[in-house]
């Protein structure tokens, strides 16, 4: 495992293995020369960038039995290297006790790197013999031993920091400047960056990844810099950094979303959850193909299952309604069952639809009025407003129109347009409130001025036949011609008999549009005033079969 043993050709694929970021090119390179002498070298390479990968896997044993061949001949770096992969899980389970024995090994050996291990590993039980092993590998000449002791000690911290730092040494720059951004009063803003950019320099993977970071966000005093913040991600991914890869494609997906999704996949292919959800959302987003909307849900479950609640809620949508897979209503609960739990609010307005519709489950009214209580709590508008709807009927609670009334009003207060339309309906009604039809037609108004298109056809309607409010068959016009251009069924009914009330003859195509329009949809009107006025109606409509007589 020595380098200055690398063959001319192990040499030009290590090469090639680093700088590449496709894993398939890389992959299948790896494959073609793999009975070439030195293919060990290749194997290693493989299983540490690409361990994720099914084609990396089925490589892993044969990697794993040649590093226990030469650390059992004595090999340091070889004991260093299984040392990482038992503690990492790569290629074997993960297991600390083995680890910890192979960099006891190595480091009783000599091998720096497994001594800075071994203190890393065992700092938090052991302190003093972590510190021993720091101090062997300081006189070895390591100076990441200063780094990683100040990052391990807090009480040593500022001197060993300032000693990596004033030995130029890239992780001790990385720690430092992490250091003094946790700090209330850090080092100036100039100093810190410094730091990272000479970590990045000697290419520190997280520094890169800390410069995209600070650009994106605008920290350490700096304005935001989208064009810095993807080139130092690119740089992060170009070093393989698993968030690097998910940082940058999330930077790219407006200006070029293949380029994203394919970064995004990197990601996860090298075992990083954070961007999965990201990553499921850009597919959708692209959804120009059913393998989109399909390979969404697949990354939608694996970050699901390791507990990200908002996957569990889209994945619960996905299997619900059928999108990217089959319609599983069972396994939809399933999933909101557990993002209820951890108080998602989409989920337990779901659950609790479908404990009071018995939906899937048993009818449970009033544990679906408590979901919804619960999901108030943290103003969802949407929760909020369906809590005043179970109050004002009486669902899973006792009917109580005031409180509804309170409820449809806090929904209006979070924007939620329904809920604006609400209180003006029960303004109308005076349900819950003292009826008051000029604040009702103030809050309808303001609804349709959002789009409700129910609003505006109420609203229309008002304005049609003048209750409370002048009537103007101008301004009926305008807003039912408002719902309509939404496909409201009713307005398009309405809007066409006003036309026939007003103008028959002048309106007639626009009346016959709007009714086969409203009909088109099950308007039950609109199909008897086709069938009474069309000499010849649609043969869609004509299709339709008469309900049985009983």
């Amino acid at each position: 495992m020595n380098p200055d043993n690398h063959t001319p050709i192990d040499t030009q694929i290590a090469q090639i293995i680093e700088t590449s970021r496709c894993a398939q090119d890389r992959l299948n390179l790896v494959l073609h020369l793999y009975n070439r002498p030195g293919s060990q070298w290749r194997l290693l390479q493989l299983a540490e960038r690409d361990r994720y990968h099914k084609k990396a896997v089925s490589l892993w044993p044969q990697a794993v039995q040649y590093l226990r061949d030469l650390a059992e001949t004595g090999d340091r770096l070889a004991m260093f290297h299984l040392g990482r992969w038992h503690r990492l899980g790569i290629g074997v389970p993960e297991d600390v006790d083995q680890a910890h024995a192979w960099y006891l090994k190595g480091a009783e050996g000599g091998h720096t790197g497994c001594m800075i291990n071994l203190a890393r590993l065992i700092h938090a039980d052991q302190p003093d013999e972590a510190k021993r092993w720091f101090r062997e590998a300081l006189k070895s000449g390591d100076p990441k031993a200063h780094a990683f002791w100040g990052c391990c000690f807090e009480e040593d911290a500022t001197e060993q920091f300032a000693l990596g730092k004033a030995l130029q040494e890239p992780y001790a720059l990385l720690f430092w400047a992490d250091r003094q951004m946790e700090l209330k009063q850090p080092a100036p803003s100039a100093e810190v960056l410094s730091a990272l950019l000479m970590a990045a320099e000697h290419h520190i993977s997280e520094a890169c990844l800390r410069l995209a970071n600070i650009h994106q966000a605008g920290l350490l005093g700096l304005s935001p810099s989208k064009p810095l913040a993807l080139h130092w991600a690119s740089e992060a991914a170009d070093l393989g950094e698993p968030m690097g890869c998910g940082l940058y494609g999330r930077l790219l997906a407006e200006q070029s979303p293949r380029e994203a999704i394919s970064q995004l996949r990197r990601s996860a292919m090298l075992g990083e959850s954070y961007y999965l959800y990201e990553l499921s959302r850009q597919l959708v987003l692209l959804g120009k193909q059913p393998q989109h909307y399909r390979e969404s849900v697949h990354w939608l479950k694996k970050s699901a299952q390791l507990g990200d609640v908002w996957s569990m809620t889209m994945l619960a949508r996905a299997l619900r309604y059928g999108y990217g897979c089959r319609p599983n209503r069972q396994a939809a609960l399933h999933w909101d069952e557990k993002a209820a739990e951890q108080g998602h609010p989409e989920s337990q307005i779901a659950l609790a639809m479908a404990c009071m519709r018995g939906d899937g489950m048993p009818e449970d009214k009033a544990r679906g009025f408590n979901l919804l209580v619960l999901a108030s709590l943290q103003e969802n508008p949407e929760a909020v407003y369906m809590q005043g709807v179970a109050l004002m009927r009486g669902d899973g609670t006792e009917k109580n129109p005031e409180q509804a009334f309170e409820c449809y009003q806090q929904a209006a207060e979070l924007g939620l347009t329904k809920g604006i339309l609400q209180v003006g309906m029960s303004h109308i009604w005076g349900e819950g409130t003292p009826k008051n039809i000029p604040e009702g037609v103030k809050w309808i108004k303001r609804a349709a001025d959002l789009g409700s298109d129910e609003g505006q056809l109420f609203l229309g309607m008002m304005f049609r036949f003048g209750h409370g409010v002048q009537k103007s068959n101008r301004l009926a016009i305008k807003w039912l011609s408002r719902a309509v251009q939404q496909d409201h069924a009713s307005a398009q009914y309405e809007l066409a008999m006003l036309y026939q009330d007003t103008n028959p003859a002048k309106q007639q195509s626009d009346i016959q549009r709007l009714m086969s329009a409203a009909a088109a949809q099950g308007h039950d009107e609109a199909m008897d005033w086709i069938k009474t006025h069309l000499p010849e109606p649609p043969q869609w409509l004509k299709d339709l079969k008469e309900p049985a007589q009983q």
